[in-house]
């Protein structure tokens, strides 16, 4: 079978850790390294954690530095160690898209179904299944910003406020889009999507204001070499004024300009996009924030770079990933920080 990646960084590892880890390493990894993060420097040592898995790793979320899960198919992996060990939740639908309530026992998951754990991952109750009332088709992506509200996007905007019990659909303006991709629920008052809009041929972002309610088309001043990036894959807002977006290349992976950028990064709410000082001549597929300043993206090569002001300036961190895509990366908190990805 092929085997599936899981990449974890580890932020000073020291003392007992730093052996029970070692140990971990001899027995079942292909390549330990270690993560240390400053507000000036990133020296970026891995881990790379084997995962026996034929299923795709789509998604990652934790609910504290020691509990997390990754979504494999039918199947949700979990672990309650920081990821020394992993074991198996069989779901009876294909999920794709996981968001953990932090530090709390709740987490959703979802795909042709969603799923909802109460106990930390213990077990997994399907809410909605494809085709029952009150979902519209499949979700591809999900984002909690607390135990009870969080939004699913599909064919659909889609929000609740009571941890799932139910689902209302949001009013969008324009219409949804042709392609969703990514949805980021900042609070229980903000929240924002992202996909492909077919009328207008480039990403687009909407951003809500009222909790799902309502949701507007928020990118209308683009930057140079012809707008956002071909299909808004993923979205971190750090406040209602600044955040990050990034998505594919188009055309894919041209080599000079003029091209679509990667990485846009706003200061003003949407109003203004700038690019960073990098360069990404490869997909995008996730973002992933530390804190205001610390954070990474992984792209489709199995690069993952790191940012320590905010996403202004990248570097690549040269992850030993033999070139498959990153498709998640998650902050565990504490010093952890996870990243899975495609077998080769």
């Amino acid at each position: 079978f092929k085997q599936k990646t899981a990449y974890e960084i580890g932020v000073r590892l020291v003392g007992s850790e730093m052996c029970i880890r070692d140990r971990y390493i001899v027995a079942m990894a292909i390549l330990y390294c270690c993560f240390h993060l400053t507000t000036t420097r990133v020296v970026a040592q891995w881990v790379v954690l084997p995962i026996n898995q034929t299923n795709k790793l789509s998604a990652s979320s934790f609910l504290n530095k020691d509990i997390g899960f990754v979504a494999a198919g039918r199947e949700i992996l979990r672990t309650v160690d920081g990821g020394l060990r992993w074991t198996s939740v069989p779901v009876s639908n294909s999920v794709w898209s996981i968001s953990a309530a932090k530090q709390s026992q709740v987490a959703f998951a979802v795909g042709e179904a969603i799923y909802r754990t109460i106990d930390a991952g213990e077990t997994w109750d399907s809410i909605y299944k494809q085709g029952e009332t009150g979902l519209f088709g499949s979700t591809v992506d999900v984002s909690f910003s607390s135990t009870t509200y969080g939004c699913i996007l599909g064919s659909v905007l889609e929000f609740t406020t009571n941890g799932g019990s139910s689902w209302n659909v949001g009013e969008a303006v324009p219409l949804p889009f042709s392609d969703p991709l990514s949805v980021f629920a900042l609070s229980e008052r903000i929240a924002y999507a992202g996909g492909f809009f077919s009328e207008y041929m480039v990403g687009a972002l909407m951003k809500t204001t009222d909790g799902g309610i309502t949701w507007r088309h928020i990118i209308n001043h683009l930057p140079p070499f012809g707008g956002a990036p071909n299909g808004i894959r993923a979205i971190h807002f750090f406040s209602e004024s600044v955040g990050i977006i990034a998505g594919p290349l188009d055309p894919p992976q041209s080599p000079s300009p003029p091209w679509r950028p990667h990485v846009l990064r706003t200061n003003d709410g949407g109003q203004t996009w700038q690019m960073p000082e990098y360069i990404f001549w490869y997909d995008v597929n996730t973002i992933a924030f530390a804190d205001s300043l610390r954070g990474f993206i992984g792209d489709a090569a199995g690069n993952i770079y790191s940012t320590t002001d905010g996403g202004i300036t990248w570097k690549n961190d040269n992850v030993p990933s033999s070139g498959r895509s990153i498709n998640s990366i998650c902050v565990a908190g504490g010093s952890r920080v996870f990243a899975v990805g495609d077998s080769g």
